[in-house]
């Protein structure tokens, strides 16, 4: 069996302090096993009709942190994709969104659908999905320049796909805990969840149809620490970041 971990946040808001952040820095040096970090979106200050002036603040502090992969919160949404790529311009790494798509077809996207990378010797697809905003049906869609296609049938569609080429299988949500637990039960190709979007702190994680759901809370006052062997959730701590925040 071989042993790996999972350092995971969400829903910053931009609040994740420098003393917050440094924890995390030490967090993820001081881990001994290879992980994976990871964040279920809504990293940035902005909302979810607005922009920053500038790149956003926070982008920096988690490049200092590594993650390895971001999905797409409501903040970092917007109706022009323009707008889109300037909140996430300076992202410190990919930036997923399966079920966010051009409305044309044609547009280039500021993030993909989903990475592979291997740990402790495994292959781990990490797939993101996000809370739709505007669908195809939807009459604000004619202000955007994408759509959202249903979360829950895009991550059981493409975990059927992605199932055969890696041995653990990550959604990365920004959905809500009520959403996650209707992916888990249709989805059994998953084999972890890695939350976001209801800021529930999970001090324990829980399990719907075998599958670990885990949410670390919000305001980057915590981050959860899971340990696996093999797809097998071995270990779990919540890990308080910053008690001032």
């Amino acid at each position: 069996m071989r042993k790996w971990g999972i350092i995971h946040t969400n829903d910053f808001h931009d609040r994740l302090s420098p003393n917050a952040a440094n924890r995390l820095v030490g967090i993820v040096e001081s881990c001994p096993y290879p992980h994976l970090v990871l964040d279920a979106g809504d990293c940035i200050r902005a909302g979810n009709l607005g922009a920053s002036i500038g790149q956003e603040r926070i982008w920096n502090e988690m490049r200092r942190v590594g993650y390895d992969a971001i999905t797409v919160g409501n903040r970092e949404t917007h109706p022009m994709l323009s707008v889109v790529r300037g909140k996430l311009a300076g992202a410190p790494c990919p930036v997923l969104s399966a079920n966010q798509v051009s409305k044309s077809g044609t547009a280039s996207l500021p993030f993909t659908s989903h990475i592979c990378v291997e740990r402790a010797g495994l292959k781990i697809g990490v797939i993101g999905v996000t809370v739709p905003m505007v669908t195809r049906r939807s009459k604000m869609s004619i202000a955007w320049d994408t759509v959202f296609e249903p979360p829950i049938e895009t991550v059981k569609t493409l975990s059927q796909s992605l199932r055969s080429e890696v041995d653990v299988l990550i959604a990365l949500t920004h959905i809500g805990i009520a959403a996650d637990r209707a992916l888990a039960e249709a989805a059994p190709d998953v084999d972890i969840i890695i939350s976001g979007h209801s800021h529930r702190l999970h001090t324990e994680p829980e399990v719907v149809n075998g599958i670990p759901i885990l949410q670390a809370g919000s305001f980057g006052r915590f981050a959860g620490m899971a340990v696996f062997e093999d797809s097998v959730l071995v270990d779990y701590s919540m890990i308080a970041l910053d008690g001032t925040e």
